[in-house]
Protein backbone atom coordinates (compact mmCIF):
# COMPACT_ATOMS: atom_id res chain seq x y z
CA UNK A 1 0.00 0.00 0.00
CA UNK A 2 2.66 2.85 1.06
CA UNK A 3 4.40 2.00 -2.64
CA UNK A 4 1.69 2.67 -4.34
CA UNK A 5 1.08 5.48 -2.34
CA UNK A 6 4.40 6.85 -2.94
CA UNK A 7 4.28 6.33 -6.67
CA UNK A 8 0.70 7.63 -6.84
CA UNK A 9 -1.27 4.67 -8.10
CA UNK A 10 -5.02 5.17 -6.05
CA UNK A 11 -6.26 2.27 -7.98
CA UNK A 12 -3.71 0.27 -6.55
CA UNK A 13 -3.40 1.82 -3.09
CA UNK A 14 -7.79 1.13 -3.28
CA UNK A 15 -7.19 -2.21 -4.28
CA UNK A 16 -4.61 -3.01 -2.01
CA UNK A 17 -6.62 -1.66 0.92
CA UNK A 18 -9.68 -3.99 0.00
CA UNK A 19 -7.40 -6.89 -0.38
CA UNK A 20 -5.93 -6.18 2.87
CA UNK A 21 -9.52 -5.79 4.54
CA UNK A 22 -10.80 -9.28 2.88
CA UNK A 23 -7.76 -10.73 4.41
CA UNK A 24 -8.23 -10.00 7.56
CA UNK A 25 -11.88 -10.82 7.45
CA UNK A 26 -10.72 -14.44 7.04
CA UNK A 27 -8.76 -13.87 10.29
CA UNK A 28 -11.22 -13.02 12.35
CA UNK A 29 -10.22 -9.52 12.17
CA UNK A 30 -13.72 -8.14 11.31
CA UNK A 31 -12.79 -4.32 13.33
CA UNK A 32 -9.59 -4.38 11.21
CA UNK A 33 -11.16 -5.21 8.29
CA UNK A 34 -13.77 -2.51 8.59
CA UNK A 35 -11.14 -0.04 8.73
CA UNK A 36 -9.29 -1.01 5.53
CA UNK A 37 -12.70 -1.51 3.27
CA UNK A 38 -13.71 2.09 4.54
CA UNK A 39 -10.48 3.19 3.24
CA UNK A 40 -10.28 1.51 0.36
CA UNK A 41 -14.24 3.09 -0.40
CA UNK A 42 -12.87 6.56 0.16
CA UNK A 43 -10.57 6.34 -2.50
CA UNK A 44 -12.74 4.33 -5.00
CA UNK A 45 -15.31 6.74 -4.64
CA UNK A 46 -12.92 9.85 -5.30
CA UNK A 47 -11.42 8.23 -8.42
CA UNK A 48 -14.65 7.33 -9.72
CA UNK A 49 -14.00 3.64 -9.78
CA UNK A 50 -17.94 2.08 -9.73
CA UNK A 51 -16.46 -1.07 -9.79
CA UNK A 52 -14.39 -1.20 -6.74
CA UNK A 53 -17.57 0.53 -4.59
CA UNK A 54 -18.85 -2.55 -5.54
CA UNK A 55 -16.76 -4.73 -4.51
CA UNK A 56 -16.01 -2.69 -1.24
CA UNK A 57 -20.03 -3.25 -0.75
CA UNK A 58 -20.59 -6.98 -1.27
CA UNK A 59 -17.16 -7.06 1.03
CA UNK A 60 -18.53 -4.88 3.70
CA UNK A 61 -21.77 -6.95 3.86
CA UNK A 62 -19.63 -9.77 4.36
CA UNK A 63 -18.14 -8.42 7.67
CA UNK A 64 -21.57 -6.76 8.74
CA UNK A 65 -23.37 -10.53 8.40
CA UNK A 66 -20.14 -11.58 10.28
CA UNK A 67 -21.01 -9.75 13.16
CA UNK A 68 -24.32 -9.92 13.53
CA UNK A 69 -25.59 -6.70 11.89
CA UNK A 70 -27.97 -8.90 9.05
CA UNK A 71 -29.79 -5.83 8.31
CA UNK A 72 -26.94 -3.79 7.18
CA UNK A 73 -25.34 -6.86 5.21
CA UNK A 74 -28.14 -7.19 3.32
CA UNK A 75 -28.32 -3.64 2.14
CA UNK A 76 -24.24 -3.58 1.26
CA UNK A 77 -25.31 -7.08 -0.70
CA UNK A 78 -27.92 -4.95 -2.24
CA UNK A 79 -25.82 -1.66 -3.24
CA UNK A 80 -23.09 -3.46 -4.45
CA UNK A 81 -25.22 -6.02 -6.89
CA UNK A 82 -27.13 -2.55 -8.19
CA UNK A 83 -23.80 -1.03 -8.77
CA UNK A 84 -22.98 -4.45 -11.18
CA UNK A 85 -25.63 -4.58 -12.94
CA UNK A 86 -25.23 -0.30 -13.61
CA UNK A 87 -21.72 -0.66 -15.16
CA UNK A 88 -22.16 -4.45 -16.61
CA UNK A 89 -20.34 -6.49 -14.57
CA UNK A 90 -21.43 -9.90 -14.60
CA UNK A 91 -18.71 -11.02 -12.58
CA UNK A 92 -19.80 -8.73 -9.57
CA UNK A 93 -23.31 -9.21 -10.04
CA UNK A 94 -22.93 -12.69 -10.06
CA UNK A 95 -20.81 -12.62 -6.25
CA UNK A 96 -23.65 -10.39 -4.65
CA UNK A 97 -26.41 -12.92 -5.70
CA UNK A 98 -24.14 -15.40 -4.22
CA UNK A 99 -24.02 -13.52 -0.85
CA UNK A 100 -27.62 -12.63 -0.32
CA UNK A 101 -28.28 -16.69 -1.70
CA UNK A 102 -26.19 -16.96 1.64
CA UNK A 103 -27.65 -14.45 3.10
CA UNK A 104 -31.09 -16.02 2.59
CA UNK A 105 -29.83 -19.42 3.55
CA UNK A 106 -28.45 -18.16 7.03
CA UNK A 107 -31.74 -16.51 7.65
CA UNK A 108 -33.97 -19.52 6.76
CA UNK A 109 -31.63 -21.59 9.29
CA UNK A 110 -31.82 -19.33 11.96
CA UNK A 111 -35.73 -19.46 11.66
CA UNK A 112 -35.79 -22.74 11.86
CA UNK A 113 -33.39 -22.55 14.86
CA UNK A 114 -35.48 -20.23 16.67
CA UNK A 115 -38.33 -22.83 15.66
CA UNK A 116 -36.52 -25.85 17.25
CA UNK A 117 -35.77 -24.05 20.37
CA UNK A 118 -39.29 -22.85 20.96
CA UNK A 119 -40.38 -26.60 20.57
CA UNK A 120 -37.65 -27.69 22.80
CA UNK A 121 -39.17 -25.69 25.40
CA UNK A 122 -43.16 -27.01 25.19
Amino acid sequence: MSISRKIGDRQQEAASYLNAGIDVFFLGKFSKANKYLKKALVIFTHIGDREGVARFYLSQGRVELAVGNSIKAKEYYEHGLAIGKEIGNVAIEALGYSFLGEFFFKQSNMIKQKDISKRRLH
